[in-house]
């Protein structure tokens, strides 16, 4: 079995340079995919910190790759209509997807508004029709291409929260989980599909965030950020002076 690999950590002075930075890693892991493969399946995430990074990829990087050959999925999404402010999908479509024109088919959302069951059903069932069954193994098991993630202060990441949801899930690749603040109930990726990836990219910043940052670097497995270790793949943290002043 491979060793997860040690982190790529890059500290920037402020959260415009991390969003630079990020971009820069996320359109050369993409276009390094859309080469060898023909396409790149990236996993994006909610939440405010990466919105200006989805900006600058719609806006100045809008040329830097064949954004048609890119399928998004989603590492969570929390239980509301996709019209709804709360909706990680609503955000990321309208800050990169309707502005870099993606079509309908290469999106693929976790659709929140279903009910619980039929939610889970309906996305793990688009992860097997665009990326092969579950038990899909050989020489390349890989399930994406990049997996975009935050992690918050607490040191949740996608919707991960600790005790509740770091084992328990088995094999599957997506659960329900809930949240400690509203919308409380969410769905979201589990550890390994996360871990199924050739790149992660985490992206923090800010001083709220230093204290998580040092624990999941640090090791501290009661952390869900510190379950992400893709065996093989890669694993990148861009921070801002702040969100690393605790490393």
């Amino acid at each position: 079995m491979a060793e997860a690999r040690i982190p790529d950590i890059r500290i920037v002075p402020e959260p415009a340079s991390a969003t630079l930075e990020a971009s820069a890693i996320v359109v050369d892991c993409l276009r390094t995919a859309v080469v060898r493969r023909g396409r790149a399946t990236w996993v994006i995430s909610g939440g405010s910190t990466p919105r200006p990074l989805y900006r600058e990829l719609a806006g100045r990087h809008r040329g830097s790759l064949d954004w048609s050959k890119v399928v998004f999925f989603w590492a969570d999404e929390r239980a509301v209509d996709p019209t709804e402010v709360a909706s990680n999908y609503g955000a990321a479509a309208e800050d990169m997807l309707t502005p870099l024109g993606v079509a309908p088919e290469r999106i693929q959302r976790i659709r929140g508004e279903l009910d619980t069951a039929a939610a889970l059903a309906d996305y793990e069932s688009k992860i097997v029709r665009e990326l092969g069954p579950r038990e899909a193994g050989g020489s390349d098991p890989t399930l994406f291409d990049l997996v975009l993630l935050g992690v918050g202060s607490d040191g949740h990441t996608a919707s991960l929260f600790a005790p509740v949801s770091g084992g328990e899930e088995g094999e599957r690749w997506v659960v329900a989980t809930e949240a400690p603040s509203e919308p409380v109930s969410r769905f979201s990726l589990t550890p390994i599909a996360l871990n199924r990836c050739r790149q992660v990219l985490f992206l923090a910043c800010g001083r709220h965030k230093a204290e998580a940052v040092a624990a999941v670097l640090g090791g501290d497995a009661t952390r869900p950020a510190s379950w992400i270790a893709p065996e093989g793949g890669g694993v990148t943290w861009c921070l801002d002076a702040a969100a690393a002043s605790w490393l």
